[in-house]
């Protein structure tokens, strides 16, 4: 499978609406529909394909690449479809720090429900590391919310969210994750409750709120 990152422009568009996931597709057509009636010939491609950066899924974990799947409470490895780069590793231009390469290593794994990213990044020249977790944990990412039909009879109308920009796409957001509802932005949480929820997970917040009480 052919990974792509998205092009700095519509990255910005979309960071600026991360909170309205109803509102990414109808963002993304009207830069499409602005690059097509730009007078400027150098159309910028919306997504960009990160070479050498393919990946394999199978039905099976590799027991060394995909270790972190097993010990967990509720998740079982023989439970996903797991992901390895097909080459391994691969080199290529730093999207974080433009004029520089960096080595990127990675396996996923992906649930019905989570989706675990375990994605490294070094200094080709020194092997220094740069990002990713140094103790072999992945990024866990757990399904919070759905879009789905408007007329979905899981969807009770109170937790959902319908789409302000085209009542064409006739879909609503349904809260799947009540416990996890506050990471979705401002409109799910109080400051309260978030300050309370970065606290007990240790998060950057937790450490300024620390630094505050010395």
């Amino acid at each position: 499978m052919t990974l792509y990152s998205l092009s700095p422009e519509v990255e910005k568009r979309l960071r600026g609406l991360s909170g309205l996931p109803l509102e990414w597709a109808p963002a993304l057509l009207r830069y499409l529909q602005e690059e097509e009636s730009s007078a400027d010939d150098s159309h910028c491609q919306p997504f960009l394909e990160l070479h050498g950066c393919d990946v394999e899924w199978r039905p099976d974990p590799d027991p060394e690449r995909h270790a972190y799947a097993y010990g967990h409470r509720q998740l079982q490895p023989d439970d996903a479809h797991h992901a390895v780069m097909v080459n391994g590793e691969a080199t290529i231009p730093s999207l974080m720090n433009p004029g520089s390469m960096i080595r990127v290593v990675d396996e996923l794994s992906l649930w019905e429900d989570d989706f675990w990213i375990n994605d490294r990044g070094f200094d080709p020249d020194t092997g220094d590391f740069v990002y990713g977790n140094q103790r072999g944990m992945p990024y866990q990412m757990r399904r919070v919310s759905s879009l789905v039909p408007l007329d979905d009879e899981k969807d009770n109308g109170d937790d959902a969210e319908e789409s302000s920009s085209s009542s064409s796409w006739l879909l609503r957001r349904r809260i799947d994750n009540e416990s996890l509802a506050w990471t979705l932005g401002d409109d799910h949480r109080s400051s309260e409750e978030y300050n309370a929820a970065m606290e007990a997970i240790g998060g950057a917040s937790a450490k300024m709120n620390a630094k505050e009480k010395k």
